[in-house]
């Protein structure tokens, strides 16, 4: 997850890298723009409150007590500055290092989508699935602010995040959601106190249906929408 802003002078080298990171099928790479640099003069229209409120709650497990762009957050516990490719390719090999705690079958099917997970060993005994669409490229003319005059195009943007159900990982279990739309989709499964992702898996838009979309390695991305009901 790019926690960033198209009011951010700083952030065009983290977007850049997060273009090169999405090319990598094991690797769900979001950008959720955060609306509180809009008042140095350009309001920034991806940003959501939402993505602030994840960041900020990120930030607060973490014990950080200010918020920044360009933030990264992999797998919902690492934190990294999105200036720092070398740190960030060793923390990404570290999550791909680790072992499968579970599968993602996902399937596309008009305007439905259907989850089907499945534990392959020890989990935490409350998980959050969620859904994402995003735009893979979304261009703005920017023309107020640190970035005024320019024309820039940012990559995977965070347009819709939903929970859409919650998993108690005992057994399989089967979440069939009405999602019409034709941008990009992906499923992530994080541990309920926005803490660590367990797995995530990308739907193919050009595609009917993804028989076996399975991913455990890297999960960068995320933001509620919706929020998180109480248990």
């Amino acid at each position: 997850e790019l926690f960033t802003s198209q009011g951010c002078k700083v952030c065009t080298p983290a977007q850049q890298l997060l273009r090169k990171l999405r090319a990598s099928d094991d690797i769900l790479a979001l950008s959720l723009h955060v609306d509180y640099w809009d008042y140095l003069g350009w309001h920034d229209t991806f940003a959501h409150p939402a993505h602030t409120e994840r960041q900020r709650t990120y930030a607060k497990i973490a014990g950080k007590r200010k918020l920044y762009t360009p933030h990264m957050v992999i797998g919902g516990t690492d934190h990294m500055a999105g200036t720092h490719p070398q740190k960030i390719s060793k923390l990404l090999a570290h999550h791909r290092a680790r072992a499968p705690l579970m599968q993602i079958h996902a399937e596309r099917n008009r305007d439905e989508i259907a989850i089907e997970l499945r534990p392959e060993g020890m989990l935490p005994d409350h998980l959050i699935v969620q859904l994402v669409e995003y735009a893979t490229e979304h261009p703005v003319d920017i023309t107020h602010g640190d970035n005024a005059g320019k024309s820039m195009t940012f990559p995977n943007v965070v347009t819709q995040w939903k929970i859409v159900g919650h998993w108690d990982a005992r057994q399989t279990r089967r979440i069939v959601v009405a999602w019409p739309g034709t941008l990009p989709a992906a499923v992530i499964v994080q541990r309920a106190g926005l803490r660590e992702i367990v797995a995530a898996a990308k739907l193919d838009p050009s595609e009917v249906a993804v028989p076996s979309a399975n991913t455990t390695a890297l999960r960068p991305p995320l933001f509620v929408v919706s929020p998180e009901p109480p248990r």
